[in-house]
């Protein structure tokens, strides 16, 4: 196995007589029962020999902290075990399948026979002195059901102090190995993503069955341990399927101390040589060992992942959908462009002490470091960085341009912010204020005209803004790509099976905000006149961290329901979405979303501009809190009109998803890619 992460020794070296552990009777403890289930998707392989208490400490935290959800199996391999192990884990572990050999047959040899009488269609490779935490079966299970191209999957190894044992590991062109991120703190988000790894301990392996059968299991030539699940995952490349490390599946794993050191020493040396004689045409391609610390660990770690493309997004916060304020449009925009080959790092200006599960499954890495040490380091090479929001374009460019000057520079405009500026001034409740605004806006335009002309492309969300940017002398070509978000659902329940308005808001932008202004417009104007006809009228507002401000604006027709964390369910339970928003920029999320989900939407003009309805009142829109009133009551009290509104929505996205939404980000890096001669007129909607 590898170095540095189990000891199979463990099971082979110590002499034949009983340790004292298994000299005295295991004391009195609650016996473990594992549920039975008649077809079990996963089987766990346990290999047993001498570790009692470490094999029934492993056999409880798996009964304890796998799910019921799961349906698999235990398999206990008694690889030449003495009786006191075999009677004290037989006495202690009900439902799990015992197999008895009598002598030692080797980690190898051992797993195969274990995997002779597994049912599962996933094998999971354990080791007995692991002790799985919380999620770990689970979370491999469903890293193999959502990537079929890969035929294993490996754990996130931690020491007993639960720093980084092994996020996957490194084999070098001589055949030695090394683990990655070994020591990091086991919170760090350095490596915390799903990724191709050259190899995965066996320590937590989960392989597909099939691909096991097609390799033909571990090979025995390297008995009695050592390399030998560096050879299975060497194999399992060979058949052009990947290892994936899963970074939230988690074991705590005792390195063992107790083996011969030169007897280890041995086992290693030959080994080496084995695997180096079976593979030397696919290790001459890998790079030559390092150190932990050299950036040689980085590239093979890239190049694992044999990728073509690599795109840096800097933005102020890891993406999240439920953080408003056009993050849910970057998070759309880093999973789309992973699933489609690019690897792909975000760079959160704010910083990031976690990231997220949709970003950690598509592979997406956070960058933790500063942001120029990190452009500078001879190892990062991208090919595209992605710039959002104006005050980062504003000093993370020139660090761009300085130590990466072969990257297209895109500048992602979520909004025009001068525009936003400008409008917001309107509502200005003081003349100083009002003043302020206007000349924070004449500046703001100018340094969004400034970026315009440096950029190489800029990604606007509507070709209203494109329009705009269009007219700036010496601008850089220019794509509209309309924010529709990924995979939304739109929902079936019907006129009857709901009954409420929502209003789906961030609040990062604090009191001031488009926001909390349209609310506070919202509830003040708007909510007496729909009390008169709809008295039980209900507003579910949705959000973390609401201002106090806003929150005072709670009422039996005003309900903070904080940040959802299932919208299908929460828009399902909707009949109609608001968005009265009076000042602002760029297209509404909020709105494509309610389209999106299938549930009819009152706007403002400015709630509801950028979008192209292509002719399908599919948006009801108002400005005067009468006629928004009345439309909010519409949606809310006629199944006829409520039904019309949602068969122009459904045509509405049916041209869209036929091409009438724009472009896409993968449009955008075809045309990088393509080194298209843009003008620097032209305009790519």
């Amino acid at each position: 196995m590898c170095r540095d992460t189990s000891d199979p020794l463990c099971y082979l070296r110590a002499p034949r007589v009983a340790s004292s552990a298994c000299r005295n009777p295991p004391p009195m403890m609650q016996r473990i029962r594992f549920r039975v289930f008649d077809r079990p998707r996963v089987s766990v392989l346990i290999l047993a020999w001498r570790q009692r208490d470490h094999l029934l400490s492993c056999l409880r935290a798996l009964h304890e902290r796998v799910s019921g959800i799961v349906p698999y199996e235990v398999v206990v391999l008694l690889n030449g075990a003495s009786d006191e192990v075999e009677d004290a884990v037989k006495s202690t572990v009900e439902g799990a399948i015992f197999i008895k050999s009598a002598v030692n047959l080797g980690f190898s040899g051992g797993c195969n026979l274990a995997a002779t009488m597994a049912r599962g269609e996933y094998l999971v490779l354990l080791n007995d002195d692991a002790i799985v935490e919380p999620g770990w079966l689970e979370w491999l299970l469903a890293t193999a059901d959502a990537l079929p191209a890969a035929g294993a999957v490996c754990s996130c190894v931690l020491f007993p102090d639960g720093n980084i044992q092994e996020a996957g590991s490194v084999v070098w062109n001589d055949g030695s190995t090394m683990p990655v991120g070994r020591h990091l703190p086991g919170d760090s988000i350095t490596w915390h993503f799903v990724r191709p790894v050259d190899y995965g301990s066996a320590c937590s392996l989960l392989v597909r069955r099939s691909t096991w059968n097609a390799v033909g299991g571990m090979d025995v030539g390297y008995h009695p341990a050592y390399y030998e699940d560096v050879d299975l995952c060497l194999a399992i490349r060979a058949l052009g399927q990947r290892i994936l490390f899963e970074p939230r599946s988690r074991v705590r794993h005792h390195e063992s101390a107790s083996s011969d050191a030169t007897f280890k020493n041995f086992l290693f040396g030959r080994n080496q040589r084995r695997l180096v004689d079976k593979w030397s045409a696919e290790l001459k391609f890998r790079e030559p060992p390092g150190s932990l610390s050299t950036s040689e660990l980085v590239r093979a770690v890239w190049r694992a992942r044999n990728c073509a493309r690599r795109i840096l997004l800097i933005d102020d916060r890891v993406p999240d959908s439920a953080l408003g304020s056009g993050y849910g449009r970057m998070l759309d925009a880093a999973i789309e462009l992973s699933e489609r080959g690019y690897v792909v790092s975000i760079y959160p200006v704010l910083g990031a002490t976690h990231s997220s599960d949709p970003l950690i499954s598509a592979g997406v890495a956070i960058v933790d470091e500063d942001l120029s040490a990190h452009l500078a380091h001879p190892y990062v090479s991208y090919d595209a960085v992605i710039i959002s929001r104006p005050h980062n374009y504003l000093w993370a460019s020139a660090a761009v341009r300085q130590h990466q000057p072969q990257a297209a520079l895109i500048y992602d405009c979520e909004a025009l912010f001068g525009r936003r500026l400008r409008r917001q001034a309107q509502f200005s409740q003081t003349e100083p204020e009002r003043l302020a605004l206007e000349k924070s806006a004449e500046e703001m335009l100018r340094v969004e005209e400034g970026i315009a002309r440096d950029a190489d492309l800029l990604v606007t969300v509507s070709r209203e803004e494109a329009d705009i940017l269009a007219g700036v002398e010496g601008h850089c070509p220019l794509h509209a790509i309309l924010p529709a978000g990924r995979h939304i659902p739109f929902t079936s329940g019907g006129f009857a099976e709901r009954r409420d308005a929502g209003y789906v808001a961030g609040w990062l932008a604090g009191p001031t905000s488009p926001n909390a202004h349209g609310l506070r417009w919202f509830v003040s104007e708007v909510v007496p006149r729909i009390r008169q006809t709809c008295p039980w009228f209900r507003v579910r507002v949705t959000g973390g961290k609401v201002p106090p401000e806003v929150r005072s604006l709670a009422s039996p027709n005003v309900v903070f329901e904080g940040e959802i964390a299932d919208l299908e369910r929460f828009y399902g339970g909707l009949r109609v979405a608001i968005a009265p928003v009076l000042f602002g920029a760029g297209v509404k999320l909020k709105t494509v979303q309610a389209l999106q989900y299938g549930v009819p939407i009152v706007a403002t003009s400015i709630g509801a501009e950028g979008i192209d309805t292509a002719g399908f009142p599919a948006i009801a829109i108002a400005d005067d809190p009468e006629a928004f009133a009345l439309m909010v009551i519409e949606q809310l009290t006629d199944p006829v009109a409520w039904q019309s509104r949602r068969t122009a929505i459904a045509g509405l996205l049916e041209h869209w998803r036929s091409g009438g939404s724009g472009g896409s980000w993968t449009d955008v890096m075809t045309h990088v890619w393509a080194g298209r001669p843009f003008g620097k007129h032209s305009l790519l909607v």
